[in-house]
């Protein structure tokens, strides 16, 4: 294990998304006596099989696991994750936005700490009306998946076969290892989400594995659905999407990228 490597990891769907992510990943400022990888999986069959992939062929002690969507905006970002885990062993996971309790709904959508800029589907936002740490970093029972950096390896529970929920799993999972997960605080927004909207029917399929795994947190009931026909979630909160009709265009600060609504690849334009 390379105790001065930091792998970043990305599950690739769109290939011009990953590009630019790599892009931001390239302008980040690497401290002296370190270097940076970057593993790319293609055609995952869910996040959790991708991520375990590239987990085991890394030999780098940290990891950053990373949305193809999501641009890293703070230079400094490996130095800032570095002093947190150099500073503290007992840290396994940290991310950029989580919840300090697990809801008894299972509804992991209210995430209450943290900072992060992204566009949801309606307007960029810069923090989701988040309650931003005031201490270096603060513990939470789970990490949204935008991004996240360990410093030790768990295997990801590849029985979620989607693309929702893999975060609070492996932060139940750290958790069980004795590991702490945390949220760190940041003067500005770490990173940038250019698609915030969760498949709702990818979400609830992955909700009802979480049941059968983590009874414990997970009560088996049925969540109350969306009453809008695409059913999508907008991250921050449980609020439902109003359907929208193709073909949709949005604003957005990046100069490309798609909208995925019910299958349909939708051009965004500038």
């Amino acid at each position: 294990m390379d105790e001065r490597k930091i792998d970043f990891i990305v599950c690739v769907t769109e290939s011009i998304c990953c590009e630019e992510c790599m892009r931001y990943i390239s302008d980040l400022i690497i401290p002296d006596g370190y270097c940076i990888d970057v593993l790319t999986v293609f055609e995952a069959e869910g996040m959790t099989k991708g991520y375990n992939e590239a987990m085991q062929e890394s030999d780098a002690k940290y990891k950053v696991y990373l949305r193809e969507d999501t641009f890293l905006l703070n230079r400094n970002f490996i130095a800032d994750i570095l002093d947190i885990f150099q500073k503290n062993d007992r840290i396994g996971m940290l991310g950029v936005a989580g919840t300090d309790v697990l809801l008894d709904n299972g509804d992991f959508l209210k995430w209450n700490i943290g900072s992060i800029m992204a566009y949801d589907g309606r307007c960029i936002k810069d923090h989701f009306e988040l309650r931003q740490t005031s201490a270096i970093y603060e513990k939470v029972e789970a990490l949204e998946g935008t991004l996240i950096a360990t410093q030790y390896d768990v295997p990801w529970r590849e029985e979620l076969m989607g693309w929702s929920f893999y975060s609070v799993s492996q932060s139940v999972e750290m958790k069980k290892q004795g590991y702490e997960v945390v949220v760190p605080y940041q003067e500005n927004a770490w990173c940038y989400r250019d698609n915030a909207i969760i498949n709702a029917e990818d979400y609830e399929k992955d909700h009802s594995q979480m049941q059968k795994l983590y009874p414990e947190y997970f009560p088996t009931k049925r969540m109350g659905g969306c009453e809008f026909p695409y059913k999508s979630r907008v991250m921050g909160t449980s609020e439902p999407l109003k359907p929208l009709k193709a073909p949709y265009m949005a604003r957005n600060p990046v100069k490309w990228g798609f909208f995925r609504l019910k299958g349909q690849e939708i051009p965004l334009k500038i």
